[in-house]
């Protein structure tokens, strides 16, 4: 693996030489010891099955055209052939042989001439391969802004449950194959939660099985601690956002990008960060706000 020093520290870079197979078990290594990358991709993976307005395949399609697109691939010829062929037809060898350029002029008119529509072209591109050789920090900031954080659309509290049970999770729910460190643990989730907020909006029945629970535990293991997973069984990543805000859950995801290395800065103790604040009227009101994208 040939990584430049001009080449950002989180981007997979292949030397020219490496054949495919090379190629393959490297971006397998990186995304092993990378649980930011395998992250990501589950984020891509959920918003692409729930699809909603601000995540549509034509909002994706937007964000990262096919000239982007392959040449986040440049060093992947087998990934570019594979979505070129797939999505127009062309003959494998031909379509290896041609440049990121031609590949991309090729996918836009097939989509202009409606032979494929955005959902086929973005259903084309892995998760786990976007992750890998797109910028992840990208990809999580534009997730970041497009959110509309103070939606509590049932769809939208089954998606942020869904990601913070990814965030603690030691394995990635796309291959189960690939482990990895949590991205936060149970204590960091439930601390970047505004305690007045969890003891408000958490039922009086969850809060006392809690108690009960930790007394239980003491009592039968006094030894060993009560940690904050154990409350977690009880009030589960799924069924924490039917009960907190999600607006009030921004901490957990600038704290887990913090983690990841995407963002600077400390999570605010009340579970939210300025930034979100700031532009929370934008995010509320219409169109989400521009997303600057790497150029083409």
């Amino acid at each position: 693996m040939n990584q430049p020093s001009s080449s950002p520290p989180n981007l997979l870079v292949h030397d020219p030489s490496d054949s495919d197979e090379v190629r393959q078990q490297e971006a397998r290594d990186w995304a092993q010891k990378r649980p930011s990358v395998q992250l990501v991709a589950e984020v891509v993976a959920r918003l692409r099955g729930w699809a909603p307005e601000w995540w549509s395949p034509a909002v994706v399609r937007e964000l990262w055209p096919p000239l982007t697109r392959m040449r986040w691939f440049a060093d992947r010829p087998d990934i570019r052939q594979r979505i070129t062929t797939l999505l127009t037809g062309l003959p494998r060898n031909a379509a290896r042989a041609k440049t990121c350029e031609f590949q991309a002029e090729l996918l836009e008119s097939v989509m202009a001439c409606g032979d494929v529509d955005a959902a086929t072209f973005d259903a084309a591109f892995d998760p786990i391969e976007m992750a890998l050789y797109a910028d992840p920090a990208e990809i999580w900031e534009a997730f970041r802004e497009r959110m509309p954080w103070s939606d509590d659309s049932p769809s939208q509290q089954r998606f942020v449950g869904g990601l913070l049970r990814s965030l603690l999770a030691d394995r990635c729910s796309l291959d189960a194959t690939l482990t990895r460190r949590p991205i936060l643990g149970a204590c960091e989730v439930r601390g970047a939660i505004d305690s007045s907020v969890w003891q408000s909006r958490v039922p009086l029945e969850l809060r006392a099985a809690m108690d009960d629970a930790r007394i239980a535990w003491e009592r039968s293991r006094g030894r060993e601690p009560y940690q904050a997973r154990h409350d977690l069984q009880i009030v589960t990543p799924e069924t924490i956002p039917t009960y907190v805000p999600i607006l009030d859950l921004l901490g957990v995801f600038q704290l887990a990008g913090e983690v990841m290395g995407f963002s600077g800065g400390e999570a605010r103790e009340s579970g939210r960060y300025e930034s979100a604040r700031i532009s929370l009227s934008n995010l509320t009101q219409g169109t989400p706000p521009s997303l600057k994208i790497r150029a083409a």
